[in-house]
């Protein structure tokens, strides 16, 4: 079977396109001819010609294809929406979030939460327009996929009947039992065996929460002197986070590291003491998943697809959203209490066999021969 991945984002480019686009390959190759198409062929030309030359590049590799898989609903869903139409070719999108409402937050003013999102009749033209095209073309599909219950739910009210969509969960690339190698990487932060050290790392957008969690690192400064909080990522709020840091004097304790790699990630293991997400939009983590695998005790918010991972007190802490006061309180229980981490990491452990690579495989496997078989 001949398989057409249109992705948005793929290695060593990071987040949920780039890691399900590899599983993908590396998981199915030997049931699927696949050929992926990343949309960083075209990304550096200018607006409209990018999308035109990327339908012209999907539509040369779609000879002979039987399916085509987009990763995204509108930079390379509508591309790839088309190619299936004029190749008669089955189509199915997963989706990693509400791209409409992620473009709204961070380009065109929007300020609501996702949950309130569809509610809103005033909406900024372009963010309305997004929000049709994104709805039209997931209609379109044979089959919807999403990462978890709580995005299945925000899609079916755009309209999209409940038995096309699949849940079928992100999970990581990374082996059990990997053990990184020590570096240089906690010598040049200045880390040390007697340092707190937070880790978080998300795209630099509003929703991620990253300003207030700098905040609660200023509070928490006063009891550890010497706590440091590395946040892993890039995005369009970078500066903002530098100056938030140099106003209020934390450059010795907040560290912002850019892009990670899987492997650096796996390496900061090592040298942390938790991970924190403090965000209020999530389909489902796949970092979270990777750090779990890594044994890191996890603090998140209580939001999206997070409890369906994330079992409060259990497999880990959930807090609120922005509150500041939760977030400091179960940040300094993880750090009084080696015992109540211990038990986190195992739990988590437990908690991961329910979201295996195996099961997710499995049932995209299931997903696209079922859309071929159907269309023959």
């Amino acid at each position: 079977m001949k398989l057409l991945i249109a992705t948005g984002l793929y290695p060593p480019e990071s987040g949920g396109p780039a890691t399900f686009a590899k599983l993908i390959e590396d998981e199915l190759g030997s049931d699927f001819e696949i050929t992926t198409i990343p949309f960083s062929r075209v990304r550096h030309y200018p607006k409209i010609i990018r999308h035109l030359l990327y339908f012209w590049l999907l539509l040369k590799h779609s000879r002979r294809q039987e399916i085509i898989l987009a990763l995204d609903p509108i930079s390379v869903g509508v591309p790839a929406r088309m190619v299936a139409s004029v190749k008669r070719l089955p189509f199915t999108v997963r989706l990693g979030g509400d791209y409409a409402w992620e473009q709204g937050r961070q380009r065109f003013g929007v300020t609501c939460s996702l949950d309130d999102f569809a509610k809103q009749s005033q909406l900024p033209f372009i963010v309305r327009l997004l929000q049709q095209i994104q709805t039209k073309i997931v209609r379109s599909a044979d089959r919807v996929i999403a990462p978890s219950q709580y995005l299945k739910s925000i899609i079916a009210r755009w309209g999209v009947e409940e038995n096309k969509i699949e849940v079928i969960y992100s999970v990581s690339n990374i082996k059990e039992g990997n053990v990184a190698t020590p570096s240089t990487i906690a010598e040049e932060l200045k880390v040390t065996t007697k340092s707190p050290v937070l880790l978080s790392i998300a795209r630099l957008v509003p929703w991620k929460g990253f300003e207030v969690l700098i905040e609660v690192i200023e509070e928490l400064k006063n009891q550890y002197p010497d706590i440091i909080l590395l946040i892993g990522g890039d995005g369009p709020q970078h500066k903002i986070l530098e100056e938030k840091i140099k106003t209020l004097q934390l450059e010795e304790n907040v560290k912002l590291l850019g892009l990670l790699t899987r492997e650096e990630i796996e390496t900061l293991s090592k040298e942390v003491d938790m991970f924190i997400l403090n965000t209020e939009y999530e389909g489902f983590s796949h970092l979270l998943v990777e750090c779990m695998q890594l044994s890191l005790p996890v603090i998140t918010t209580n939001v999206g697809g997070n409890p369906e991972l994330v079992q409060h007190d259990m497999s880990g802490y959930l807090v609120e959203y922005n509150n500041k006061q939760e977030i400091h309180h179960a940040i300094v229980k993880l750090l009084e209490d080696e015992h109540l981490r211990n038990r986190y990491v195992a739990e988590a452990k437990k908690r991961l066999q329910e979201f295996s690579k195996e099961k997710s495989v499995q049932r995209v496997r299931a997903v696209l021969e079922d859309v071929i078989n159907n269309r023959i």
